[in-house]
């Protein structure tokens, strides 16, 4: 079904600082909620899918250049059981 008259980007951001993510402090792969809706505003009628801020595209290309089993072992064996430990915590 096409729609001609709704325009919509598709966001993909890495971590936000918010209520979902504990209010984690911000650093090099987590920005405020106005950097990442300034980001993907910018990107309006240019691109269908952002990444939103810059620091943000950067990690979506670095992401990229990655295999996608290496990120999943990683990710999921590594980083996440420690952020997720946090959350825990946080909540």
């Amino acid at each position: 079904m096409e729609l001609p008259q709704i325009d919509w980007i598709l966001l993909n951001p890495s971590e936000v600082s918010t209520y979902m993510t504990c209010f984690k402090n911000l650093d090099v792969m987590t920005i405020t909620p106005e950097q990442c809706a300034e980001g993907t505003l910018n990107d309006w009628a240019q691109d269908v899918v952002t990444n939103g801020h810059i620091n943000h595209k950067i990690q979506g290309f670095l992401y990229s250049l990655v295999p996608m089993g290496l990120f999943n072992f990683v990710w999921l064996g590594i980083l996440a059981p420690q952020f997720m430990k946090e959350r825990k915590e946080f909540y």
